[in-house]
């Protein structure tokens, strides 16, 4: 079912888990506020217990254009299970354009294995992994198939099928719908970034600009993934083809914290 669009189209944020797509949303958004047009809720107490995949019924739609109709000015949207729907959400909203985030995949696995660590952001459906560990981050269809590897290998592949279905869904969408950004372009030339962002996703125009990056971040210090280095080269076999594949989508290789940390720390 299409929803019927307000006066402004809503613009969604993806990237694999702990991307920074939320901050970002945060970012872009004139209130300070980023929210995810009841869609989850709408789709049913059923939503999550199986997998992060929606299906959203004629009613669960309806609901969302009731409070879309509630809604003024421009929405910015985010959730960790947006990367797994892109295709759904931009049938739903015909006129819905996507933020793809790229960040370097060392530091962005990096904070996946410290979530899964530190078991932050259990999975709201309760299902475990074969080590009895609670699941965390977002839950592809499919999971069951992965969920007896080690904890490390399942990070890997939640980051590779995240990435995959969001590029082959934007891939699919005319290119005007969509656009991309790297999280560390955003802290560097947060300004620039943030002016090209609005103008090519069809958002107002910010008066004034707030600075994305946090105190000491756009230093390229290797503390953010330094300890998870040999981990982490374990599993780059694993997510070479799709982390090669978002790296293309720009047009210049993107100049990351974590690979000017390497150079700097890397005999001359």
């Amino acid at each position: 079912m299409v929803i019927s669009q307000t006066s402004t189209h809503p613009v969604f944020v993806i990237g694999a888990p702990l991307s920074g797509a939320g901050r970002v949303a945060a970012w872009l958004g004139q209130h300070g506020q980023a929210r995810m047009l009841r869609l989850i809720q709408a789709s049913g107490p059923e939503w999550a217990r199986d997998s992060d995949r929606l299906h959203i019924s004629d009613d669960a739609a309806a609901t969302v254009r009731q409070g879309l109709a509630t809604q003024q000015g421009a929405r910015i949207e985010t959730h960790p299970a947006i990367a797994l729907n892109v295709d759904v959400i931009a049938t739903v909203f015909p006129r819905a354009r996507f933020l793809f985030l790229y960040r370097d995949v060392r530091e962005h696995l990096a904070r996946m294995l410290n979530a899964w660590d530190a078991q932050r952001y259990v999975h709201p459906s309760g299902v475990h992994c074969g080590s009895h560990q609670p699941w965390c981050l977002n839950l592809p269809q499919n999971w069951s198939s992965v969920a007896h590897w080690p904890v490390d290998q399942i990070v890997a592949w939640q980051w590779v099928i995240s990435t995959q279905w969001a590029l082959n869904a934007l891939a699919a969408l005319p290119a005007e719908r969509w656009a991309i950004a790297s999280f560390d372009r955003l802290l560097s030339d947060g300004q620039g970034e943030r002016l090209r962002l609005t103008r090519v996703l069809g958002l107002p125009t910010p008066a004034t600009s707030p600075v994305l990056a946090r105190v000491g971040e756009q230093s390229p210090a290797l503390a953010n993934w330094q300890g998870y280095g040999e981990r982490i080269a374990a599993l780059a076999p694993l997510v070479a083809a799709q982390a090669d594949r978002a790296v293309k989508l720009f047009a210049e290789r993107p100049n990351t914290r974590a690979q000017r940390s390497l150079e700097r720390s890397s005999p001359p």
